[in-house]
């Protein structure tokens, strides 16, 4: 793997998940920021990869355009994203809600909302991306 990537960054909001990083024969540097204010230049990296992470972002369309506009992905390269969709954990979600429907006369959420997969397609389409997969699972 070494002598296909130089240099690795990690980036989180979380100083405790970035110092528990493991080691690795490819030179990293951890960086703590705000995935939605990214802190390097344009044309920076030749891959960008985003594991379960972007439904945690506030402002998704901006990150994603901070991402692939060639802000800091270098143009013709690839972006590489996982994230949980619309129907995750669905039946979980309407046993809580059921639940405390039933016990307390009212619910409120307590999962994330999760993004339909063909709303992330258009941010995509938006930010630059024009192609993507969905694994339906």
């Amino acid at each position: 793997m070494r002598k296909f990537v130089e240099q690795l960054f990690l980036i989180g909001i979380s100083e405790k998940s970035l110092r528990n990083t493991r080691e690795s024969e490819i030179p990293t540097r951890c960086v703590m920021c705000d995935e939605e204010f990214l802190p390097f230049k344009e044309n920076t990296f030749d891959l960008v990869v985003s594991s379960l992470s972007l439904h945690w972002i506030n402002d998704l369309p901006g990150a994603l355009g901070q991402i692939t506009d060639s802000l800091v992905l270098k143009p013709d390269v690839l972006f590489m994203g996982a994230m949980v969709g619309a129907e995750t954990l669905y039946k979980l979600c309407c046993s809580l809600q059921l639940a405390e429907l039933e016990r307390e006369g009212g619910f409120s959420p307590h999962v994330s909302p999760y993004m339909a997969v063909t709303d992330l397609g258009n941010l995509l389409g938006q930010a630059g991306r024009l192609q993507y997969a969905d694994s339906g699972h």
